[in-house]
């Protein structure tokens, strides 16, 4: 098993989460998550944090198909996150991560999450670490 369906099978927050992973090609990935009740912070609005979680998820996880072919996995750094539209049902969101710049220590990488409409909600970006195993 590669470190990719390794990662698939023990992610414990993408699985609580309802996260559905598209390796696109080396460090671009497509991500999709069901938003669901639990995911809200009022009865009509989701809270931020699901989707800074979510962004993250497809921060790092870009990253992470562009060093697992050397055996590697990565961490987040840092990321920023700009909510650009709210979300205000549950629906199905999509997410995309693209690999800007791998560096030997840092690799930058944006993302996008678009809502079921395909209206862009956030974009974001980040740094991540690549960790030898």
């Amino acid at each position: 098993m590669d470190l990719i369906e390794h990662y698939n099978r023990n992610n414990y927050f993408g699985i609580h989460n309802n996260l559905e992973l598209t390796v696109l090609n080396e460090g671009e990935i497509e991500y999709s998550m069901l938003l669901e009740k639990k995911h809200f912070a009022t009865p009509n609005l989701v809270h931020g944090g699901a989707l800074a979680g979510f962004m993250d998820a497809i921060l790092s996880v870009a990253a992470f198909t562009s060093v697992a072919a050397q055996n590697q996995r990565v961490a987040t750094v840092e990321f920023k996150i700009n909510y650009l539209k709210p979300i205000l049902r549950e629906m199905k969101i999509r997410g995309l991560g693209k690999v800007i710049k791998k560096g030997k220590r840092i690799i930058f990488v944006q993302g996008e999450i678009y809502d079921d409409e395909n209206n862009l909600v956030a974009t974001g970006s980040g740094s991540i670490i690549p960790i030898d195993l």
